[in-house]
């Protein structure tokens, strides 16, 4: 989506299980005026019921929620409807960092710093990197991406049709060498014959 258009603003959906954490990240967004929130889901299976009836250019995602964690919604929701998707936690621990990259792996864009004090000294400065991440990443095109066990059922199926394409078209171009002998034999036979004497 273009920002060019003042009336037109970027639409996000916040997927955070954190009530402080929503209110917070819902105020960082909506003060920029290109930047919209039109839902925030506590939960994975609560984004995958909005996604139903929202449209989001953008979706910010938490990692540690209840039910469906970060990595299991992302997955779902690359597999079936991709739309651009940002982590954001706010933990450094190497379990989180670890899971943030699996986020990516899962079709995530990127993942950043949740900014989570108002009083912290680079609060700014994080909540900053936010908005411009949201904008950044809604121009970029995401593809759909098939889960592992989704790619093993239709592996077969897939390499299947293509034997099945590649023996015929095999067998259509047997057919086409089969006649160009044939007329060549024939072309031959015609050669080899005495001027004028043509013979069955």
């Amino acid at each position: 989506m273009s920002l060019e258009n003042p009336r037109q603003k970027l639409k996000i959906l916040i997927v955070e299980d954190s009530l402080t954490a929503q209110k917070l990240l819902v105020n960082i967004l909506e003060k920029d005026p290109d930047l919209s929130v039109i839902g925030v889901a506590s939960s994975g299976e609560e984004a995958l019921k909005m996604l139903k009836s929202l449209n989001p250019d953008v979706i910010t995602m938490d990692i540690h929620m209840p039910g469906m964690n970060g990595l299991d919604v992302t997955r779902k929701i690359m597999e079936t409807t991709p739309i651009p998707i940002i982590v954001v936690s706010a933990s450094c621990l190497v379990d989180d960092v670890q899971r943030a990259f699996q986020l990516i792996e899962a079709g995530a864009l990127t993942a950043i710093p949740k900014p989570i004090m108002t009083t912290a000294p680079d609060f700014e400065t994080l909540a900053s990197r936010l908005k411009q991440t949201v904008k950044d990443m809604s121009q970029v095109k995401v593809v759909r991406r098939w889960t592992k066990d989704r790619m093993e059922k239709i592996a077969p199926q897939a390499i299947s049709s293509t034997s099945l394409n590649a023996r015929s078209s095999f067998a259509v171009i047997f057919k086409a060498a089969a006649a160009l002998a044939d007329a060549a034999r024939s072309f031959h036979k015609m050669a080899a014959q005495p001027s004028g004497l043509i013979t069955e």
